[in-house]
């Protein structure tokens, strides 16, 4: 500023209407054929702005995952197994001597299991 000069009172004149730069598609803003060109190949080159979205994806995924967590889930489970006990332990030993509804208990033991379990979060705290 030059002395002798007055500074202005505002450096943005203050818009009282809805219309917004921000609100206006910037291919409209821009007139030049070849700029907007130009522009649409930096944005489509552009490994941070691409990274940046491929960020907001994972979020919104996780939102998405932890707020299904919220409805309840079945499982349907199907497992078998089986336990032997070795000759000459306190297991086999015990085992051995013990009747089960009028039957020794058989080596190996045999373990089946077919079934359904139902399981939901409650987001208490509201996060």
């Amino acid at each position: 500023m030059h002395s002798g000069e007055e500074a202005p009172t505002s450096f943005r004149k203050t818009s009282t209407g809805t219309t917004s730069i921000a609100k206006i598609n910037w291919k409209d803003y821009f007139a030049d054929e070849h700029l907007i060109s130009l522009i649409d190949t930096a944005l489509v080159n552009n490994h941070d702005l691409q990274m940046a979205l491929q960020r907001i994806e994972i979020a919104r995924s996780g939102v998405r995952f932890s707020s299904g967590e919220l409805f309840p889930k079945i499982d349907g489970n199907i497992a078998a197994g089986s336990t032997k006990y070795a000759k000459y332990t306190e297991s086999f030993a015990g085992n051995s001597t013990t009747e089960f509804e009028g039957k020794a208990i058989p080596n190996p033991v045999e373990d089946y299991f077919l079934g359904l379990t139902a399981t939901w979060e409650v987001d208490i705290w509201g996060n």
